[in-house]
């Protein structure tokens, strides 16, 4: 249980710093939405794969799907939430970014749940 916690954390946590370099870059710069979240989202996921070689994170970690099974669910999932995030900006150019943000990061997340589970049931 206690790893299923660290990796809600370390996804809340790239959640946090996407959505805080998103409302930086769009409220402080000339980028577009979609520039500004291709930088955030590039941010976040350096952050998120920094936690996971973390010595205490991977020690007790590594043992079930591994750093790399780890690395690979945080890189498509953040492919899949820029895909999302694109999708409903060019659907709805009216959303905001941060709200566009928020759904497609929501969706995002229910996938890495996924395979977080399908990966650990494998071993």
């Amino acid at each position: 249980m206690m790893r299923f916690l660290r990796f809600v954390g370390v996804s809340a946590l790239g959640f946090a710093v996407d959505a805080v370099v998103l409302y930086v870059i769009v409220s402080v710069t000339a980028f577009d939405a979609f520039s500004a979240r291709a930088a955030s989202l590039t941010i976040a996921v350096i952050v998120m794969l920094g936690l996971i070689r973390l010595p205490s994170f991977a020690k007790r970690y590594v043992y079930e799907i591994g750093r790399v099974g780890l690395a690979v669910i945080v890189v498509i999932t953040a492919i899949l939430n820029y895909a999302l995030y694109a999708a409903l900006l060019f659907a709805a150019p009216s959303l905001q970014p941060l709200t566009a943000l928020v759904i497609a990061t929501a969706a995002a997340f229910i996938f890495s749940l996924a395979c977080y589970f399908r990966l650990n049931s494998k071993r």
